[in-house]
C-alpha cells in the first residue's frame, strides 16, 4: 500500500520473503542497515525518486492487467520474466 502511494518501503527479510527488493523496496536485516534505509527514504535526494519507482513497480507488476497477463503466459506454458536483481540501499546520506 505504501508503494502504491509512491513511498519507498524498508523491511526485514522475514517481511519481504518472496518479494524481490529493488531501488524502491529495501531489505534491511540489521539495526544499522534499517537506520540507513530509513535515512535514505526520508532524504529529499533519494526518497522521492524511490517513491516514484515504487508506484511504477506496483502499476507494472501488480495491476490487474499485469497479473492476468502473467497468468495467461503461465497457463500457455510460456516463461515469465524473473525478478530483478536487488539494488543496494543508498548509504552515506547523513548530514
Amino acid at each position: 500500500q505504501a508503494m502504491a502511494m509512491a513511498r519507498p518501503v524498508v523491511g526485514a527479510q522475514a517481511a519481504l520473503d518472496g518479494i524481490a527488493a529493488g531501488r524502491e523496496l529495501w531489505r534491511a536485516d540489521t539495526a544499522e542497515s534499517f537506520a540507513e534505509a530509513v535515512l535514505a527514504a526520508v532524504n529529499p535526494r533519494v526518497g522521492p525518486a524511490a517513491g516514484r519507482a515504487a508506484r511504477a513497480r506496483i502499476l507494472a507488476d501488480w495491476s490487474w492487467d499485469s497479473v492476468l497477463a502473467r497468468l495467461d503466459r503461465l497457463l500457455e506454458g510460456q516463461p515469465v520474466a524473473p525478478a530483478p536483481a536487488e539494488w543496494p540501499i543508498p548509504t552515506g546520506l547523513r548530514h
